[in-house]
């Protein structure tokens, strides 16, 4: 993303948990931004980070589940004879800023994110080996799609505050300019 400031430095929230679902995505979401040049504050340097105010935001991972309530099984083409089934991953990710105060911290992105993956239905591999078969690419997809919200987020708050925003000319967050040259 052009324009953002890859110097921010953040802190990654969660809390601990085994569930390989969880651990997975969150592992995602740190090298997702990471990679992309941001800097996620190790666990170890948390607390020190947090009396210095030496961070920029939080990514609080609160929600990460398998929906199978909202799995379904169905058929595809003629006569029903291609069977499949989805495999839905949620998550829910809250961007606040850096107050050291819990009460004037303030939520600047709640991002829920849903991955469905539509796979033929196999009856002789458990539910439990084919979701694990597909956490891979939907924990990527996830980590991906949190990493392009918050970074959009991050650009509208970056935007000039001294604007006249009764001006004709300035745009609302979330629309664009596009300007045809030559």
């Amino acid at each position: 993303m052009s324009g953002a400031n890859k110097n921010y430095r953040f802190i990654l929230g969660y809390e601990e948990t085994d569930d390989p679902p969880t651990r997975f995505l969150i592992d995602k979401i740190r090298a997702e931004f990471v990679n992309s040049g941001y800097t996620i504050i190790a666990k170890s340097g948390e607390e020190d980070a947090k009396a210095r105010g030496e961070f920029d935001y939080y990514i609080n991972i609160l929600d990460i589940e398998y929906d199978d309530s909202a799995s379904d099984v169905g058929s595809i083409g003629g006569g029903g004879t291609s069977l499949f089934e989805n495999y839905i991953l949620k998550a829910r990710v809250k961007l606040l800023d850096n107050k050291k105060d819990l009460a004037a911290r303030q939520e600047l992105a709640n991002i829920p994110i849903i991955n469905t993956k539509r796979v033929p239905r196999d009856a002789a591999t458990p539910r439990e080996v084919r979701r694990n078969q597909l956490l891979p690419t939907q924990a990527s997809e996830l980590a991906r799609q949190i990493y392009r919200d918050v970074s959009a987020r991050l650009l509208t708050l970056a935007s000039p505050q001294g604007v006249d925003r009764s001006s004709r000319n300035v745009l609302a967050p979330g629309q664009y300019s596009i300007k045809i040259v030559g």
